[in-house]
């Protein structure tokens, strides 16, 4: 069982995030993360970091993301694409946002699984190196709202029809 790190600041997707890790992981939650708790993100097998939420509560310093940037462990970084401020490092996977289920999934086993190396094999370079980095899409919702299956057509008889079947039903 691997321990996991997860920084969220929202109460319901730490929930939701940690419903779908369990029960294959341990899993941490953390609203927010310091600079004094950077050194204890090295003691997890893997740390997952939505900075979008740390940004959208003014949460997110470029202290933090030059500390991540340093760590040594395999890290999610979950962002917006128009908000790209991810650091660049080995061992980084950048979920682009909303995530679903599968998809984080998906990333946590591949960091998880993979040597650092080779968590990407389409590892993509930067101008400063070569640095590996991963985007795993995953689609957003195509609903705009829920689907709705009908399973039932109900059908308004008039109620003299009513009384007919009734008294039908008495006569029998």
């Amino acid at each position: 069982m691997s321990k996991i790190l997860v920084v969220e600041p929202r109460n319901i997707l730490r929930q939701a995030i940690s419903l779908a890790l369990f029960p294959d992981h341990e899993v941490q939650m953390s609203p927010l993360l310091s600079e004094g708790d950077a050194a204890m993100a090295q003691e997890f097998d893997l740390v997952i970091i939505d900075s979008a939420g740390l940004r959208a509560t003014n949460s997110l310093s470029s202290q933090l993301v030059r500390a991540v940037q340093s760590w040594k462990v395999p890290t999610i970084w979950i962002d917006d694409a128009a908000a790209r401020q991810a650091p660049v490092r080995d061992k980084l996977l950048v979920l682009n946002g909303p995530i679903q289920k599968e998809g984080l999934q998906s990333a946590v086993t591949k960091c998880l699984g993979a040597l650092p190396s080779k968590l990407d094999s389409t590892a993509s370079t930067s101008a400063k190196g070569s640095m590996a980095t991963k985007e795993v899409r995953t689609p957003a919702y195509q609903n705009s709202g829920p689907q709705i299956i009908e399973l039932v057509d109900v059908v308004a008889e008039p109620p003299e029809s009513r009384k007919n079947r009734k008294q039908q039903i008495k006569t029998k």
